[in-house]
């Protein structure tokens, strides 16, 4: 079992407040935890990829520097 984090930092736009509602709208497979594999396109804070369980999730960003500082926070 993963533990569920909160976004790092505050991003314009981001879901944090929403993550409550939006977790009554996700698939049942989603709510259920059968084995699934959710891709972030737009990770921004990360808020709905860290309600999530992180584990099994991609983040697939085009913005370099964000990437490159989820993998420093990863690796260190």
């Amino acid at each position: 079992m993963s533990l569920k984090l909160n976004p790092l930092y505050k991003w314009t736009g981001g879901k944090r407040k929403e993550i409550k509602v939006f977790n009554e709208y996700y698939p049942d497979f989603v709510k259920n935890g059968t084995d699934y594999t959710f891709v972030e396109p737009f990770f921004g804070g990360g808020a709905v990829y860290w309600s999530l369980d992180a584990d099994r999730n991609v983040i697939n960003d085009i913005d370099s520097e964000l990437v490159n500082f989820l993998r420093v926070v990863k690796s260190d």
